[in-house]
């Protein structure tokens, strides 16, 4: 019985290649997506924990507010990765971008809760 044979690895494959130019803006978009991402967290930091000055609201209720939003920002941060790959892997473009959709309005859906239910009465 002899073995089968060995894939050749290094053979063309049906998805088209991706240039120099889309690795490079997925790259840049990544670092640029990254970037903001950092600004909107240290932003929405120093709002969350002033939010509460007035101390109207329970301790428990603030920091919930924090850790949620935190939470919203983290799957928004970790929509980048998809969003930059999606400009240079062209067979997997639509889940990526499928994947980078739902990343963004589930981190966006996070924050508008923690909002929302922490200026509810």
């Amino acid at each position: 019985m002899t073995p089968p044979p060995i894939p050749d690895l290094t053979a063309a494959t049906s998805a088209p290649a991706a240039s120099t130019l889309s690795i490079v803006l997925g790259v840049v978009f990544m670092l640029v997506w990254w970037g903001l991402a950092i600004v909107w967290g240290m932003m929405s930091l120093m709002g969350g924990l002033m939010a509460n000055d007035s101390g109207s609201a329970s301790s428990d209720k603030h920091m919930a507010l924090l850790w949620w939003m935190f939470a919203g920002e983290v799957l928004i941060a970790l929509a980048g990765l998809p969003g930059g790959l999606a400009f240079c892997l062209v067979g997997h473009r639509a889940l990526l971008i499928s994947l980078f959709a739902v990343l963004l309005v589930a981190g966006g859906a996070m924050q508008g809760w923690a909002m929302t239910s922490f200026y509810a009465k």
